[in-house]
C-alpha cells in the first residue's frame, strides 16, 4: 500500500502507476496544490461539486433516518432502541476512523488521476458494495456490517468531495461556496425521502428497491463528477517519504499551536452532539410518545419521518442560502454559526415541553432553520483554520471525526437515558431534549475564543 502513495528517495521501486514528472529541485510545500486558492470558483462548478455531494449524502440520510430503522423494526421490533443503538454506534466508530485515515492518504497520494478524484472513486465502489449488502441484509449482524462498511469507507468518497473548497475556492467566496454545497444536505433528505418512499409504492414496501436506486444515483453521479474535474497529479517529490509513525503522529493537532482549530473542533462537536441527541430519536418518539399510528391510522411511521425530513430541509435549505451569502457579504463568520446555534437549541426544547404532532412539525421547521444556517457558515470558518496546506484532506478528515464522534455517542446516551426512564417513557425524552438543548448551547458559546477569523 505505502508504494501507491508518495514514498522515497531516488533508486526506490518506482509506483505501479504512472506519476508526474516535476523536477527533482522542487521544494515540498511550494506547489501549487499547497497555495492558497486566488482563482474565482464558478457558480457552475459550485453547484456540480453540490451535486456530487448530493450524490454522497444520499446514502446516509434516506438510509439512516428510514431504511435502516424499518428493517432494525422488522428484524428486532422488541429491542429496537438498544438495536438501533448498536448499529449506529458501530457505523459512527467506523466513521471516526475512516475519515482521517482517507483524508491523510489523499493528500499523499500520486497517482496520475489525482489525489482527490482517486479516493473518490474508490468510496464510490466501496459504498456500492455497502448498500448491496444492507440491502440484502437478513439479520442484525449483517445489517450493521454493512452500515460500518459504508461508513469507513464512504469517507474515502467524503475526504476527496470534502477537501475540495480549501483546495480550490479562495477564501473571499467560501460563505457562499459552502452555503451552496451545503444545499446538498437537505436537497439530499428531500430527494431521498421522495425517491424512498415512492420506490416502496412502486414495490409494495420492498426495501431493497430503495437501496438499488441509490446506488444507480450514487455511481452515475460521482462517475460524471470524477470524468469532468480537472486536477493535476500530486508530484512525489513534493511529499514526505512514507514513515508509519510520521503519519500517525501526525493526526495529533497540538491545541496551544492552533488553538482556533481546536475551538473550531469542539464547537462542531458539541453542536451536532446535541442536534443528534435530539434528532436521532425523532422515529421512536413519534412511536412512543407522540403515538402517531394512533392518532393518524391508515399512515406509518416511515411516512411521518419522511414528512419530518422534507419539513426540515425546506427550511434548512431557506437559511443555508441567506446565512452563506450574508456571511460572504460581511465577511463575518462566528456571530452567524453562534446565532445559528442558538436557534437550533429553540426548536429542541419544545420537545420536551409539548408532545402533539403539530409541535413536533414547528420544531422540525425551526431544527432545520437553524442548522441549515450553521452548516451555511461553519464550513467556510473551519476552512480558514486548517494548520497546513499540505494537510487539507487529513485536517478536515479530524474536523469530519466532529461531526462523526456524536453519531457514536449520541444513540447509546440516548439509548441509556430511554431506558433509565423505563418506568416513565415520556420522561426519559423529556430530559434526552433538554440535555441536547444545553449541549448545543455550550457549542455556540465556545465559538467566541475563535480569534483568527471574524
Amino acid at each position: 500500500m505505502t508504494d501507491s502513495f508518495s514514498s522515497s528517495d531516488a533508486g526506490s521501486v518506482p509506483d505501479p502507476l504512472p506519476l508526474a514528472e516535476v523536477p527533482d529541485t522542487l521544494v515540498p510545500g511550494e506547489h501549487e496544490a499547497f497555495q492558497a486558492p486566488t482563482k474565482s470558483f464558478s457558480l457552475g462548478a459550485q453547484m456540480f461539486l453540490a451535486l456530487a455531494n448530493i450524490a454522497f449524502f444520499i446514502t446516509i440520510y434516506p438510509t439512516g433516518g428510514i431504511l435502516i430503522p424499518a428493517q432494525v423494526v422488522a428484524l428486532d421490533s422488541r429491542n429496537k432502541v438498544i438495536s438501533l443503538g448498536l448499529l449506529s454506534t458501530f457505523a459512527a466508530l467506523a466513521s471516526v476512523l475512516g475519515n482521517p485515515i482517507a483524508g491523510a492518504l489523499s493528500d499523499r497520494t500520486t497517482w496520475k488521476l489525482g489525489r482527490r478524484r482517486s479516493w473518490m472513486l474508490i468510496g464510490t465502489c466501496t459504498g456500492a458494495i455497502a448498500l448491496l449488502i444492507l440491502a440484502n441484509a437478513s439479520s442484525l449482524p449483517m445489517l450493521i456490517v454493512g452500515a460500518a462498511i459504508g461508513q469507513f469507507f464512504g469517507s474515502a468518497l467524503l475526504a476527496g468531495l470534502s477537501a475540495v473548497i480549501p483546495d480550490r475556492v479562495p477564501e473571499r467566496q467560501r460563505g457562499t461556496a459552502s452555503a451552496i454545497v451545503s444545499l446538498a444536505i437537505p436537497l439530499s433528505i428531500i430527494l431521498g425521502a421522495v425517491l424512498v418512499s415512492s420506490v416502496l409504492k412502486l414495490t409494495r414496501n420492498t426495501i431493497a428497491s430503495a437501496y438499488y436506486a441509490i446506488i444507480v444515483i450514487l455511481v452515475v453521479i460521482i462517475g460524471l463528477y470524477v470524468a469532468t474535474m480537472h486536477e493535476q497529479p500530486l508530484p512525489r517529490h513534493v511529499v514526505p517519504p512514507f514513515k508509519p509513525g510520521a503519519f500517525l503522529a501526525a493526526f495529533w493537532i497540538n491545541p496551544r499551536t492552533y488553538p482556533d482549530f481546536s475551538y473550531a473542533w469542539l464547537t462542531r462537536f458539541l453542536v451536532i452532539l446535541g442536534y443528534s441527541v435530539g434528532v436521532g430519536y425523532l422515529n421512536y418518539y413519534l412511536r412512543d410518545v407522540i403515538k402517531y399510528t394512533q392518532h393518524y391510522p391508515g399512515h406509518t411511521i416511515e411516512e411521518a419521518a419522511a414528512t419530518l425530513q422534507i419539513i426540515s430541509a425546506l427550511f434548512l435549505i431557506i437559511a443555508t442560502i441567506i446565512f452563506g451569502i450574508l456571511s460572504d457579504r460581511l465577511q463575518r463568520r462566528k456571530i452567524f454559526v453562534m446565532l445559528a446555534s442558538g436557534i437550533i437549541a429553540l426548536g429542541l426544547l419544545p420537545l420536551a415541553l409539548v408532545h402533539t404532532w403539530i409541535m413536533v412539525e414547528i420544531a422540525a421547521a425551526i431544527i432545520g432553520f437553524g442548522f441549515g444556517a450553521y452548516l451555511g457558515v461553519d464550513i467556510a470558518l473551519v476552512t480558514q483554520v486548517l494548520p497546513r496546506p499540505q494537510d487539507r484532506g487529513k485536517d478536515l478528515g479530524l474536523i469530519n471525526i466532529a461531526s462523526a464522534i456524536p453519531g457514536l455517542l449520541a444513540p447509546g446516551f440516548g439509548a441509556l437515558v430511554i431506558s433509565l426512564f423505563a418506568f416513565d417513557t415520556i420522561l426519559g425524552y423529556n430530559i434526552l431534549f433538554i440535555v441536547a438543548t444545553a449541549i448545543v448551547l455550550l457549542g455556540a458559546v465556545l465559538v467566541q475564543p475563535i480569534k483568527g477569523v471574524r
